[in-house]
């Protein structure tokens, strides 16, 4: 049985929040020394422009523990997202992203640089497009946020990798998959393709900043944020 762990944490603290991934990644199973010399894909949930405060983005202290992990483990940290209807260097501006890429100089991947992956076991989407980045990385460092969902009742890890379809390519699966079930169904088939799609599999750990969520009318900044105190990871 695959292990989740669940860890308290009552405050966007760089030192807290570092420490606590080293205690995901021994809690869940996985040694740190496994992200030396890989380039690591990370992939916070950037889903529009807005403040940290407003609960709709994965926060940048936690963004910035993430990376900052990575790093001083040997790895390579490489930021993958592309927001459906805004430019990412905008949403990055905003939400406080920009300055932790100068610091810790991480690259940022294009997102107008696609290719397919494909997955002939999927249950009804076997091909997709995605941030062509995905290939030249070894490992997913997923981060999603905790918050509520109109179509598929929450965001969790699985829907965070929804994300790595381009901008407004986004919109097709909306438009085919407009039920919450299809819906849902998409996101396992493009999850069963990121597993299973990669010439040489690629792990894909997700940790789960928790600490202030999202409630209500998500998950745009039409929710409220409320407050967890926790960091959820898991390797599924």
């Amino acid at each position: 049985m695959t292990k989740v762990a669940i860890i308290k944490c009552e405050e966007y603290s760089l030192p807290a929040i570092f420490e606590i991934f080293k205690k995901s990644f021994e809690l869940i199973g996985i040694k740190q020394e496994v992200l030396k010399g890989l380039r690591v894909g990370i992939k916070p949930n950037l889903l529009t422009a807005t403040v940290p405060e407003r609960a709709v983005i994965t926060h940048p202290v936690f963004f910035h523990a993430a990376a900052r992990f990575v790093k001083e483990n040997g790895g390579i940290p490489v930021l993958i997202e592309s927001p459906a209807f805004m430019p990412l260097s905008k949403v990055m501006k905003k939400g406080g992203y920009d300055a932790i890429i100068r610091e810790e100089k991480i690259q940022v991947a294009d997102a107008n640089i696609s290719r397919e992956i494909k997955f002939p076991g999927a249950e009804n989407y076997k091909r997709f497009e995605i941030i062509g980045e995905c290939y030249d990385v070894d490992i997913i460092l997923n981060l999603p946020k905790f918050k509520t969902h109109a179509l598929t009742y929450m965001t969790g890890a699985v829907k965070n990798l929804f994300g790595l379809i381009p901008g407004l390519n986004k919109s097709e699966f909306h438009i085919k998959s407009g039920s919450k079930a299809e819906f849902s169904s998409m996101l396992l088939d493009l999850y069963g393709a990121l597993l299973n799609g990669f010439k040489r599999p690629k792990p894909v750990i997700s940790i789960m900043d928790a600490i202030t969520g999202l409630e209500g009318n998500g998950p745009g900044p039409g929710g409220q944020p409320i407050p967890i105190h926790a960091v959820i990871a898991g390797k599924d």
